[in-house]
């Protein structure tokens, strides 16, 4: 079984308040993820997001500023579910708590056949300053699972250059802050690290990336998500898939993947998807 891209959709193009709604036109997906820009005119950091996939709420997988952790007016937010419900649905996405003017609120969604999980996101920034050119990589475990990127920016302009040979859609909402825009497009895996590249109208971006991953079992229900406790070092764990730094010896963290069990493992069986803690 391999991974394979379904549909796409987008929101209207300015939306100043919440919440957005817009129709998915999806065939039958077992994964959708949606991507969510928040643009304001001051703090943005008491601001949440929660986005629904027709009567599914979804799971955020990561939220990252535009221009950096450090600032304030913009950020964009994934979020997915692995039981999306087939055919025409509606995605909604709610901005609660309180900040600065909201200047911006627009989305995309993308879904995807053949896929049960997603890897641990990767995010790249402008680091505070204007951008003409943006890149993001992001670690892919196998040619038959698929990848996808999502960029938000002030300027309304992204062309991918590498990675995704397109677009799947872009929404121009707002350009007088660091996120009123949003784009995303999907590649193929490759086994190894993809580079995500684009050009932009130079201004402050956040991308996140992730892998859409091919379930480990040849089960087609979603398998169920275990908590695995590890006192081996990360060297030593053995991961089919899952995020970058648990190839590095000596590193701790939680992610989400699948897991091989090597052993001294709490409530694990020999190997499953999970939530895991490398400790």
């Amino acid at each position: 079984m391999a991974v394979a891209y379904d549909a796409t959709s987008q929101c209207a193009t300015s939306n100043t308040t919440s919440p957005v709604s817009w129709s998915h036109a999806g065939g039958t997906p077992t994964l959708a993820l949606v991507q969510v820009a928040v643009d304001c005119a001051t703090s943005d950091a008491s601001y949440t997001l929660s986005v629904t996939y027709g009567a599914t709420t979804m799971t955020s997988l990561q939220r990252w500023e535009s221009g950096g952790a450090a600032q304030t007016t913009g950020y964009i937010e994934v979020f997915y579910t692995t039981s999306p419900a087939a055919g025409t649905q509606t995605v909604t996405a709610t901005l609660g708590g309180s900040g600065g003017t909201l200047t911006g609120l627009c989305g995309g969604a993308l879904t995807f056949t053949g896929a049960t999980a997603v890897s641990a996101a990767v995010h790249s920034d402008s680091n505070a300053a204007n951008a003409a050119t943006g890149s993001l990589n992001i670690p892919t475990t196998s040619a038959s699972n698929m990848l996808a990127a999502f960029v938000g920016n002030g300027s309304g302009s992204t062309v991918f250059t590498a990675g995704p040979a397109v677009y799947d859609y872009q929404v121009r909402a707002d350009t007088t802050h660091a996120c009123g825009n949003s784009a995303g497009g999907h590649a193929a895996g490759t086994g190894s690290t993809v580079s995500v590249t684009w050009t932009q109208t130079s201004d402050f971006y956040a991308a996140i990336g992730l892998e859409v991953q091919v379930s480990s079992s040849s089960a087609t229900a979603t398998p169920a998500v275990l908590a695995v406790t590890t006192t081996r070092p990360a060297a030593q764990v053995g991961l089919l898939s899952g995020p970058a730094w648990a190839a590095a010896a000596g590193t701790t963290g939680t992610g989400i993947g699948t897991w091989a069990n090597q052993g001294n493992v709490t409530g694990s069986p020999d190997s499953a998807y999970a939530v895991w803690t490398v400790v």
